[in-house]
């Protein structure tokens, strides 16, 4: 998998919601028990919803994840 700075996008190519695969990524993080969601529209909270149904991530896709998360550009607020 590798570093991919466009992994939203190749994410929603695969047809993989990134509101749910944060969600999931979230929840598989030591020390993490619930993962705190919400939304501004009900389809955001329909996908969050739906990372409880999604499979455990493999370690490599983790660690995937995880460049993408270590590689992301902050959001100035």
């Amino acid at each position: 998998m590798g570093e991919n700075p466009t992994g939203v996008c190749l994410m929603e190519e695969q047809e993989v919601n990134p509101v749910r695969t944060a969600v999931k990524w979230v929840t598989q993080q030591p020390g993490i028990t619930p993962a705190i969601i919400g939304a501004s529209r009900p389809k955001q909270l329909d996908a969050s919803l739906q990372a409880a149904d999604m499979n455990t991530f493999t370690e490599q896709q983790l660690i995937w994840l995880d460049g993408l998360v270590l590689t992301a550009t902050p959001l100035r607020i």
